[in-house]
């Protein structure tokens, strides 16, 4: 399916430039080369590379620079010694949760009556390869994919303010996104609810599909909550 094959392309650039960069081909505040020699190094699109710098950045091995372009960050000093930039502002970042928790049970109720057998194979597809990077524990791949199988469901329900208002969403949640699913409990706690969605939909079943997504996402501010306990611990 060509989502998924973007999905991988855009996983393999991510492992390329990251491999480059631990290995010191680039060094810590180098500038990458220009977009166009990059993708045609890459042999990739655009959009592809942009994609990859981004999900770089929220792993730490990036820096993006607002007008300035995209740098090699100190990935090194920032495990060590940083906490994720998520922590920083806490609060805020707990109103990013309660958005998702009001918008995508509004999504889910419409995009399972709008569902097709075509945008369920499509589902189907990316929760199997969700169950992949589990097994290979590919982390960018886990990340990418765990945005697909939401956004889809977004897609899904045609309403273009949710829409909207998700894609806002997605590079904000990026970075927590890259931080937990570092963690296995995370991506383990996520896998059931995909499964459960996927079964509800499937049977057309709008009620316990907004159910589903609901319990999910409070299983998601709730991994939240006790890894922004542990880390806070950590730094006492």
């Amino acid at each position: 399916m060509e989502q998924i094959k973007k999905i991988s392309l855009t996983d393999t650039v991510v492992d390329t430039i990251k491999e480059q960069i631990i290995m010191g081909t680039f060094k810590a505040g180098e500038k990458f080369a220009p977009e166009a020699l990059l993708c045609k190094e890459l042999d990739v699109s655009r959009p592809t590379l942009r994609e990859a710098f981004k999900v770089l950045e929220a792993m730490g091995y990036v820096e993006l620079k607002s007008g300035k372009g995209s740098f090699v960050a100190d990935w090194k000093k920032t495990k060590e010694n940083s906490k994720p930039l998520f922590i920083a502002n806490s609060a805020t970042f707990q109103e990013y949760i309660q958005v998702r928790q009001g918008i995508e049970p509004i999504a889910m109720r419409l995009a399972v009556e709008k569902l097709t057998d075509e945008k369920y194979a499509e589902l189907e597809a990316i929760h199997s390869a969700f169950i992949n990077a589990i097994n290979k524990k590919d982390p960018a791949q886990l990340l990418l994919l765990d945005e697909a199988f939401h956004q889809e469901i977004i897609k899904l329900s045609g309403n273009k303010l949710l829409i909207n208002i998700s894609k806002g969403l997605v590079n904000l949640f990026r970075q927590f996104r890259a931080y937990t699913f570092s963690d296995s409990g995370v991506y383990s706690n996520a896998l059931p609810f995909h499964s459960e969605i996927l079964k509800q939909m499937k049977e057309r079943n709008v009620e316990e599909s907004v159910n589903t997504i609901t319990r999910h996402l409070q299983t998601v501010e709730s991994d939240m909550h006790a890894l922004l306990g542990m880390i806070m611990s950590d730094t006492d």
